[in-house]
């Protein structure tokens, strides 16, 4: 990719503050449930609780009920990956850098709500678009403890298929692999919500039969 994000971070970071406004929890958790047909019991307060949406609000993602796109990338052992070899299992995809601040805020959240997910049709993918790759990410994963799986994109290859502005972004992908819900910015991951939602969603496939988790 040619822009290099380093450079354009400042620029990306400035949405961030006003999408924080808005609880990222809730978003989750209500579009994981219109899909489960199950609302929870505080969605009418959670939704009572949210701000309208105003004229000049980011209209929804072009990537929503798109397919995730076909990448192969490394794994931090060296490993080819390949995106579409999670099929059948309930994906959050969350694109980030060493260097982004609302990555590292995010990522200990992120780490809580894959714990809450073991044992389910689920799996968390963490794609870094460090160009020093694992040089600058292993001291951060180890520094984090962070256990869910990371993979190395150093060449940016990420960036255009997934239509990203800056990082974090974060994509829910449902197990025939269409992006179901697209969040730009940081949110708080650890949220009961939305393990619960996503625990629902992925009860829900295994039990009608697709793909179950290996």
């Amino acid at each position: 990719m040619a822009t290099d994000f380093r450079d354009q971070r400042a620029a990306a970071f400035f949405p961030f503050a006003a999408l924080c406004i808005i609880c990222a929890a809730t978003v989750i958790v209500m579009k994981v449930n219109e899909l489960n047909r199950v609302p929870l019991k505080t969605l009418e307060e959670l939704r009572a609780s949210q701000p309208q949406p105003q004229a000049g609000q980011p209209a929804p993602s072009p990537m929503e009920g798109k397919p995730l796109p076909d990448l192969t990338l490394t794994a931090m052992d060296g490993k080819k990956v390949n995106l579409s070899s999670y099929r059948g299992k309930v994906l959050f995809v969350n694109l980030w850098a060493t260097w982004c601040a609302p990555c590292r805020d995010e990522m200990p959240g992120m780490q809580k709500l894959y714990e809450q997910m073991k044992g389910e049709n689920f799996e968390m993918l963490a794609i870094s678009i460090d160009k020093d790759g694992l040089k600058a990410v292993a001291p951060f994963v180890k520094e984090l403890k962070l256990t869910f799986p990371i993979l190395l994109d150093v060449e940016q290859q990420a960036a255009g298929p997934f239509h990203i502005t800056g990082v974090p972004e974060t994509f829910l992908v449902s197990p025939d692999g269409t992006i179901l819900h697209h969040l730009v910015g940081p949110a708080t991951w650890d949220k009961p919500e939305i393990a619960n939602a996503l625990k629902t969603l992925a009860r829900k496939t295994f039990i009608a039969g697709k793909n179950p988790p290996k």
